[in-house]
């Protein structure tokens, strides 16, 4: 039996509905796996990658397992006892970067990796595996190619976005994270912030004044066509392709978005709200709508119809909720980035943007940056030094 069998059976006690009577067999086997959830998901280093919890006492270890990552989550209650192999699996666990590796910029998932853009000097891209949230492969700039702010994921390829003097985007091969090429914008189109990618072509949007967005083909970076923003709409802040048109938000307050003809590269619509302050950070569409995620106190998201970008209703922040910086659509809800200290990941229904539960990043774990979704979980990036990642706060699918 584990070292902290009577601890941990009366903390978990606490965890069940009145009326679930596990077996003694079933508590011991939940023990075991527990303790070595415990022992091999606290911190440790390995070859530059951190992961863990910390170094928590069990019960502190289970109090913020259940409370912050399980929260109403009635079907692991039972697993605790039915699959305990599988409720180890769920532990939350964690990416870090090496010493001196800061800030994560982006995520990205193609699905099987998770990938993981820092905004450090040189820029570096990691490529990273979610089962066991270990470093697989990197790419590193070269001297003078700096903060990684953008990622996407097609089929072969990782791009990379930097906020470089001329603007950079870094064509990198997914298997082993070598650099292909870098693809350098002409002079005075500074710092790339965003990216977007329709199958074909990639799009890179710009910290311009107007904004622009440069058309690149995918695989060669070749250049295209460059979409130029109103007088307005300055400071490309979030780009985002829904299948059929391009969106871009800007840094300009009030919040301002563009609809773009991918074809053409004009702008077929456009949203300004007055009444929205706040720098528009971040997009996100279920298919049906649009979302624009505000970077403001407290934060607001803005939910509007693709056709004609009409807002049909918002979700504005609680006292503390400030500054959206990241916005997901994991299939059925809208997950919101909060960049506060310490971060914040905020799960909304679709049809109202009613909250569904509130994840609380711990520690030095601050300014949620970026967010990510392989289809089973959730990843959140931190603006943090070593830079870290976190794996698993949705409510999990199991493998």
């Amino acid at each position: 039996m584990p070292k902290f069998t009577t601890a941990v059976r009366d903390q978990i006690k606490s965890y069940f509905e009145a009326g679930d009577k596990p077996t003694q067999e079933q508590w011991y086997a939940w023990f075991r796996a527990v303790q070595d959830g415990i022992e091999g998901h606290q911190h440790r280093e390995t070859g530059g990658c951190r992961t863990g919890t910390g170094d928590a006492s069990p019960i502190e270890f289970l109090d913020a397992w259940h409370d912050q990552h399980l929260r109403n989550v009635r079907a692991w209650r039972r697993r605790l006892c039915t699959q305990p192999d599988l409720a180890t699996w769920m532990l939350p666990l964690f990416w870090g970067a090496g010493e001196g590796q800061s800030w994560v910029g982006a995520l990205a998932s193609d699905g099987e990796y998770l990938y993981v853009g820092l905004e450090d000097w040189p820029a570096k891209a990691v490529k990273v595996d979610p089962a066991t949230m270990e470093t697989v492969a990197f790419w590193e700039g070269d001297e003078g190619d700096d903060l990684c702010r953008a990622l996407l994921v097609s089929d072969e390829h990782v791009y990379a976005g930097l906020r470089t003097s001329p603007a950079s985007v870094v064509l990198i091969h997914k298997e082993d994270m070598k650099e292909i090429l870098v693809g350098r914008a002409d002079p005075g189109l500074d710092e790339c912030m965003a990216l977007a990618w329709d199958g074909s072509f990639v799009y890179a949007g710009l910290h311009t004044s107007p904004a622009r967005v440069l058309k690149l083909k995918a695989g060669s970076l070749k250049y295209i066509s460059t979409w130029v923003g109103d007088g307005d709409q300055y400071h490309c802040r979030s780009l985002l392709y829904d299948g059929e048109y391009l969106y871009a938000g800007f840094a300009g307050s009030p919040g301002k978005v563009a609809r773009i003809d991918p074809g053409t590269m004009k702008t077929v619509a456009r949203w300004d709200s007055a009444a929205v302050p706040g720098v528009c950070r971040a997009l996100a569409t279920d298919g049906g709508f649009v979302y624009a995620g505000i970077f403001d106190t407290p934060a607001s998201v803005r939910k509007m119809r693709r056709t004609d970008l009409t807002t049909v209703d918002a979700w504005v922040g609680e006292a503390g909720q400030d500054h959206c910086r990241a916005l997901l659509y994991d299939g059925e809800s809208l997950n919101v980035g909060l960049a506060t200290f310490p971060g914040v990941v905020i799960r909304l229904t679709v049809p109202d943007l009613a909250t569904i539960t509130t994840w609380d990043a711990e520690g030095s774990l601050n300014q949620c940056q970026a967010l990510a979704f392989d289809g089973r979980f959730l990843y959140a990036g931190f603006n943090t030094s070593p830079a870290q990642a976190a794996r698993a706060i949705l409510p999990w699918v199991p493998p």
